[in-house]
């Protein structure tokens, strides 16, 4: 399978960011569904290792559920913190609502 990511599989790495892409640009494939809100996309991602913590939820709890289920952590400025400051600079006072619940300070 496209995803089948071990060595010598030659299946495509889940986690890949193009070098030659500006580091503000740049975005892995979970980020690219995530944004489009293709769950039917980031569930095969997640099953083939690609790092939950790479991308954020937006305003779908679905999907925050989901990547939360596959291991995204909150307990860093990084993850968390982000996530917070995120929901709060974009209004979505239901996802703050749901990190309160997870255990992130406003």
């Amino acid at each position: 399978m496209l995803l089948d990511n071990d060595t010598g599989g030659g299946g495509m790495d889940v986690n890949f960011v193009d070098p030659a892409v500006p580091a503000t640009q740049a975005c892995t494939p979970l980020l690219e569904a995530v944004r489009a809100g293709r769950i039917d996309v980031v569930r095969p991602l997640l099953d083939h290792g690609a790092d939950p913590n790479s991308a954020g939820a937006g305003d779908r709890s679905d999907l925050f559920r989901l990547m939360r289920e596959r291991g995204a952590r909150l307990d860093t400025p990084r993850t968390g913190g982000a996530a917070m400051e995120a929901a709060k600079k974009d209004g979505l006072s239901s996802m703050v609502d749901l990190l309160m619940g997870e255990g992130v300070s406003v």
